[in-house]
């Protein structure tokens, strides 16, 4: 059975998501759709790459992710890829180049464009694409051959020897108010070793201790932790929300702030 995800920057409220999905399965009845995210803020990146990178590859092999956050570009390009074993399309925003920093494509094709300028691309000309890609086709059908594609740029975690200290920066702010930063597990194991910690935080509170999960801490408590994606995360323990009492609104931290985390 076809499987194809959407990612957009639609929201809930407006007929856009319906109108893509209505052109979705008017050309292949039997697809599976499965929606990642449409709450992603307006052209929101690095909101985007995280929620989908965090989600993608769990999807059996040949799902194609149909990937509408700005969705026009001044380019007027549109680019289908094949990573591992799936399919990714998406507007050439800098969207592709975040999410292969680590993984280079094996293809990538430039989508051939209908004669009349799309205003709505998603769901006049993307959508096809989609579900030839779904029912087997090849890349090379919909389009040639590229090597160029948008260049964007993520804020980048680094140890500063001579403070013995990481710094990273908020990346990401769940539904819970979980601060999700840049620091992975994979950068902070090099450097730790068996040393403290001291994570500095806004007000001069600290953090001194990274817990393993959220039940090793009382109710009403700030930690940090490693998330499940690997990320250096801090959580209130039982929160109501990012509007109410999350760790971001109790810290004051928005995407963006730095946060360091000092080896003692």
């Amino acid at each position: 059975m076809p499987v194809i995800t959407l990612t957009s920057d639609y929201g809930l409220q407006d007929p856009y998501l319906a109108a893509v999905k209505g052109a979705l399965y008017s050309l292949l009845p039997d697809v599976t759709l499965c929606d990642i995210s449409h709450q992603i803020e307006p052209g929101n990146l690095m909101q985007a790459q995280f929620i989908f990178k965090s989600s993608y590859n769990f999807f059996p092999s040949g799902t194609v992710h149909l990937v509408l956050v700005k969705e026009i570009v001044r380019s007027k390009r549109w680019l289908a890829a094949k990573i591992k074993d799936q399919f990714i399309i998406t507007s050439d925003s800098g969207f592709l180049s975040l999410l292969t920093t680590q993984t280079r494509p094996a293809e990538v094709i430039e989508i051939s464009l209908p004669q009349e300028q799309p205003l709505f691309p998603g769901r006049d000309f993307l959508a096809k694409a989609a579900t030839h890609l779904a029912r087997g086709g090849a890349l090379s059908m919909i389009g040639r051959t590229t090597e160029k594609w948008a260049l964007s740029t993520l804020p980048k975690q680094f140890y500063e020897s001579e403070r013995n200290r990481m710094v990273g920066h908020v990346i990401y702010i769940d539904n819970f108010g979980n601060v999700v930063t840049n620091i992975t597990w994979a950068e902070f194991s090099k450097y730790a070793g068996q040393q403290q910690v001291r994570i500095d935080l806004p007000g001069r509170q600290t953090i001194s201790a990274i817990l393993n999960n959220y039940h090793e801490a009382r109710a009403g408590e700030i930690i940090a932790l490693f998330g499940a994606e690997g990320h250096l995360e801090l959580a209130l323990v039982e929160p109501r929300g990012k509007q109410f009492n999350g760790a971001n609104s109790m810290l004051g931290l928005n995407i963006g702030n730095t946060l360091t985390v000092t080896f003692t």
